[in-house]
């Protein structure tokens, strides 16, 4: 009888043991692995086996099983839970969010030359070696600082000045600049006050030179007409010896001044890695598709476009008139603004009159091609103001077509004013202030201009209406 109750005070012993260590791993976290539940169950299978095979296996092996399939429900829909998340909803978010973090932080921003970061005075200093310029810094009602730059003297054939690049970046502390060449494009915030030309040329000193150099200089446009603020864009992709740290620039802000007091105002630099910096510095971006134009929108627009009607003018039943030395080699005809005659190979139409249509406040135009079969010299072409019906006076002028290479042909894109004077205006446009920004000939000659047999000369008239 003792015997019995001994081995039952065992067994009883035993299986509280086993409960025990089962409850204290519980209370450790259910997040204790399968593999680590087994080792302490084996542990206790072992150890108790060798009094008790039969009763104290049974146990353990039951405690196993229990505490592996508890452990293990807990610990797989813990870790279960987990990924479930992440490649739901959290990953499409986490992965565009780390995508445009990347791009964000792959994408170089413009390298800038803010006027602000310097005293007046110590701006000022920036710039040496004036000609035909005085310089000097203001400030607009923001608060933000810019250089002036004003002519000198009347009929100035050269303004410029230099500005120390190296000498600013390191009184300005900015982040020292290793090679230009990674920069394609710089970019000028300007204003002109009355300036007569509008081509701004500029020259750069990089690396191991020191100074402005022939060839190392580019020339670009600005608008004339404009009194706000502006942008000139520098391609500086192809630039001659654009390599090395910036050493200092030379802005030859325009090329030919008229008058003393002519003024440009200069506020920042930018170095700009790519073209897209440009037009996200106006919040564009060149990714956009446009807007959907709804069906009915569309209807609506035709339904508008085909309720307008031609008025009946004299127009209508034009002929073609002859002048007195009328010379049948020289072909003329006319032809819409966006039509590109070339220069050589373009064949005359019978469009021997063309009819002008504009509101109020508005300036249209129409183009005109003269074609000789063989050489002219010595044309001259003029065009008088319009009278409506009302006898009321139209302005026109009258433009060349200039002549450029596109795609293997030559086609008009600059259009000077024609003249017969030697006024200013017109040579600073031939000395580089058109809009190609370039120095073209003074093809006109003042006394006429030549036509070769076989090539055309296009011409541009436009009218402008009052409010």
């Amino acid at each position: 009888m003792k015997k019995r109750i001994l081995i039952c005070l065992m067994m009883l012993l035993s299986l509280c043991l086993v409960f025990g260590m089962v409850a204290c791993s519980d209370e450790a976290g259910t997040t204790e692995t399968q593999g680590d539940t087994g080792a302490v169950t084996e542990g206790i299978t072992n150890g108790e086996t060798e009094d008790q095979p039969a009763d104290t296996t049974e146990t353990p092996v039951d405690t196993s099983a229990d505490t592996s399939a508890d452990t293990t429900a807990d610990t797989s829909a813990d870790t279960t839970d987990a990924p479930a998340d992440t490649t739901g909803d959290n990953v499409g978010e986490t992965s565009a969010e780390t995508s445009a973090d990347t791009e964000a932080e792959t994408e170089e921003p413009p390298y800038v030359l803010d006027f602000n970061a310097l005293p007046a005075d110590q701006l000022k200093g920036m710039f040496a070696n004036p000609n035909q310029t005085t310089v000097d810094v203001a400030t607009d009602d923001d608060g933000e600082q810019y250089v002036v730059l004003t002519t000198s003297v009347d009929n100035a054939s050269d303004p410029f000045v230099a500005f120390n690049v190296a000498n600013f970046i390191k009184k300005a502390e900015l982040k020292t600049m290793r090679d230009v060449r990674k920069y394609d494009y710089l970019l000028l915030k300007v204003r002109q006050v009355g300036c007569s030309s509008g081509s701004f040329d500029l020259y750069y000193w990089t690396g191991s030179t020191a100074g402005a150099t022939p060839g190392m200089n580019i020339m670009e446009g600005f608008d004339v007409s404009e009194d706000g603020w502006q942008y000139i864009l520098f391609d500086m992709s192809n630039a001659n010896g654009w390599e090395g740290k910036p050493n200092g620039f030379r802005f030859d802000y325009m090329m030919t001044a008229v008058a003393k007091g002519e003024t440009f105002h200069i506020a920042e630099v930018q170095f700009l890695v790519t073209a897209e910096s440009y037009y996200k510095s106006f919040d564009l971006d060149l990714n956009d598709k446009g807007v959907a134009i709804k069906d009915e929108a569309k209807d609506k627009v035709e339904e508008l476009m085909s309720s307008i009607k031609t008025p009946d003018t004299a127009f209508d039943d034009y002929t073609k008139e002859n002048a007195t030395d009328e010379d049948a080699s020289l072909k003329m005809w006319f032809d819409h603004m966006y039509t590109r005659a070339p220069q050589s190979g373009a064949t005359p139409t019978d469009k021997v009159t063309y009819q002008i249509q504009l509101a109020k406040n508005e300036t249209e135009g129409c183009q005109f091609v003269l074609s000789p079969e063989s050489d002219v010299t010595g044309l001259k072409v003029y065009v008088t103001d319009f009278k409506n019906a009302n006898g009321d006076t139209l302005k026109t002028d009258l433009h060349w077509g200039y002549y450029f290479k596109v795609n293997g042909e030559y086609i008009i894109d600059p259009l000077p004013p024609v003249t017969y004077e030697k006024n200013q205006a017109m040579i600073d446009w031939c000395n580089g202030g058109n809009a190609a920004s370039e120095t073209i000939p003074v093809f006109q000659k003042y006394d006429g201009f030549d036509i070769k047999g076989g090539e055309s000369q296009s011409f541009i008239i436009k009218a402008t209406t009052t409010k």
